[in-house]
């Protein structure tokens, strides 16, 4: 009730404030009210966590928009890729239209996509890969299955740090339903090196790479197996580099890579210990 209160009047400040609101206040002190704790924490605490999760929030409230200056970065980068000649996909596009159909792409309590989102962008990459002259190696179909509907932990909450606060004060938990994907049966084949069923596309990038099922749709529209090598907390390159030093790369050459980016890591420059990851990539 405190909470309330406080937040309503903006602390005391907004002229809706009056006398009565300040004898109310008192009551509720007197009932037993931690005034500092809240005030302290409604008002005064914004980690920089919390100011993240309160931007992707906006952009969750208002659609898909960039600012001027992202959107001169994304661009800049995208014609920096294509100019080296790196095959390009900005789903920004499909993930928009969904919005407009009132589709869900994204989850409200939390920064990743749904899994309706995660499906779409799976499709999206699938097309264009297929559209390049790509062709599956193996070629491996799946059935997938929907799951029940189940609460899913938003991080939002906790890159908010309110999940300490009663649920009551929270926002209205989300529920999903993830899939499960299983391999069809295929032919037996000659295999006289034991490799030829291991995946030869390849996934790297962040924790996107590993939610809402984002890298078995992309198996299910690529119709091959896919080597998950999504890192969380991966940042920019923490999933390339992973990848990259390490001996599945040489040992089973891939066909296809497939580099996730979200736009957000584009932002904050280059840290100390991403430029160190480049230097040590091999070539």
């Amino acid at each position: 009730l405190y909470t309330g209160l406080a937040t309503d009047t903006g602390c005391f400040r907004f002229s809706s404030t009056t006398a009565n609101t300040h004898l109310v206040a008192a009551r509720l002190i007197l009932a037993g009210a931690q005034v500092e704790e809240l005030n302290t924490l409604l008002f005064d605490t914004k980690p920089r966590a919390r100011m993240e999760a309160e931007r992707i929030a906006r952009n969750h409230l208002c659609g898909l928009q960039r600012s001027t200056a992202l959107q001169g970065r994304v661009a800049a980068w995208i014609t920096l890729l294509q100019d080296s000649g790196v095959p390009v996909l900005d789903l920004e596009t499909v993930l928009e239209a969904m919005q407009t159909r009132g589709e869900e792409a994204f989850f409200r309590t939390d920064t990743h996509w749904t899994e309706d989102g995660a499906q779409r962008a799976a499709q999206a990459v699938a097309l264009a890969a297929q559209a390049s002259g790509w062709s599956p190696e193996p070629v491996q179909e799946y059935d997938a299955v929907r799951e029940a509907p189940a609460v899913r932990p938003g991080d939002l909450v906790r890159l908010a740090g309110i999940e300490g606060l009663p649920a009551r004060w929270q926002p209205a938990p989300e529920t999903a339903r993830s899939a499960r994907f299983t391999p069809r049966s295929a032919a037996e084949e000659d295999d006289l090196f034991g490799d030829a069923k291991l995946p030869r596309t390849v996934l790297i990038g962040t924790s996107f790479s590993r939610t809402s099922g984002f890298a078995g749709y992309l198996a299910e529209a690529l119709h091959t197996p896919v080597a998950n090598f999504g890192r969380d907390g991966g940042n920019f390159s923490g999933g390339a580099a992973a990848y990259f030093q390490a001996p599945d790369w040489r040992e089973t050459p891939p066909r296809l890579v497939i580099w996730e980016i979200p736009e957000r890591t584009l932002q904050p420059p280059a840290t100390a210990a991403e430029r160190t990851e480049w230097r040590a990539l091999p070539g």
